[in-house]
């Protein structure tokens, strides 16, 4: 993220997905409203998805994250892994 006194970088853990964000545990504080680059991967060894994103909630270090704009591929990505993800949560 970009902020008055520079850049700055930090990592989490994905909570969860969806077509139109993801939640995150992350390693430092973020702002509702604060617009971040996400950077993620979908596939172990798979090229990590790049993203604009806005802070729309934040508790403590779990914040929730709306994608800002997706080119048609990553949409694409996301949406394959959330019928994925739906599928192995119900046992199909």
């Amino acid at each position: 993220m970009f902020r008055n006194d520079g850049v700055h970088v930090l990592w989490g853990r994905s909570a969860d997905l969806s077509e139109n964000g993801i939640a995150a545990t992350i390693s430092g504080e973020l702002f509702e409203g604060e617009v971040v680059t996400l950077s993620f991967s979908l596939d172990p060894g798979a090229a990590p998805l790049e993203m604009r994103a806005s802070v729309r909630f934040r508790r403590g270090f779990f914040c929730g994250f709306e994608f800002l704009i997706l080119t048609d591929e990553q949409r694409a990505q996301i949406k394959r892994a959330c019928g994925f993800l739906v599928a192995a949560s119900s046992g199909s």
